[in-house]
């Protein structure tokens, strides 16, 4: 993404380029595909005319493999009834996923080849489930962000496993020996009411949530 510069302004046309197309190959919309391992410098720019730069800036860009994933969660303590999202990221915090920011998507289905990825999530116990964010299903997810959803008081494991769309270690995302899979526990607490009795002498009881 870019902010700033001219603009649209007229005969003013903005571009970008890599200085290394074997690692990192851009187009003029500022959309990148990724190539071989290493690092490679974007570069943007308005220009008005053949040449006549305008402005610019730069970033770099690393393409890498992961050591292997992790599952990361803004909290693993859940009140029964909450919900959280949670996704895969790598495990030094690398996040290898665009989040919809271009014509991506990692839900998985047996016939769609272009999908390199598929992530299968499991829990250890109902007291939680675990629901895809993108493809609608209320099956374990295939996608590389889901919900959670606390059901009842206890203790659970939630599991995610990375193959590519053929079962297979995904080579294409982590380091040969790196562990594709990753758990996190979550518990979940019941809702705090408190009971007491009104000036007739019912009972009342009021809800408290976080």
């Amino acid at each position: 993404k870019h902010v700033g510069g001219p603009g649209g302004a007229n005969g003013v046309a903005l571009r970008f380029a890599s200085d290394d197309s074997s690692v990192v190959q851009t187009d003029n919309r500022g959309f990148i595909t990724a190539g071989q391992i290493g690092t490679a410098q974007i570069e943007g720019w308005y220009e008005k005319g053949q040449g006549n730069k305008l402005c610019d800036d730069f970033v770099a860009v690393e393409v890498k493999l992961l050591d292997g994933i992790s599952i990361f969660a803004g909290s693993t303590n859940l009140i029964e009834g909450t919900a959280i999202d949670v996704f895969v990221e790598g495990r030094d915090g690398d996040i290898p996923f665009p989040f919809g920011e271009g014509p991506f998507s990692y839900s998985w289905t047996e016939d769609d080849d272009s999908t390199p990825f598929r992530f299968e999530w499991n829990i250890s116990k109902p007291v939680v489930e675990v629901h895809s964010q993108y493809s609608g299903s209320d099956a374990p997810s295939a996608d590389f962000s889901a919900a959670v959803v606390a059901h009842a008081p206890g203790v659970a494991v939630l599991s995610v496993k990375v193959t590519d769309k053929d079962g297979n270690f995904p080579s294409g995302l982590l380091k040969p020996g790196a562990s594709n899979v990753a758990e996190l526990e979550f518990e979940v607490f019941r809702k705090l009411t408190i009971t007491g009795a009104t000036p007739d002498g019912q009972s009342k009881e009021k809800l408290f949530l976080p």
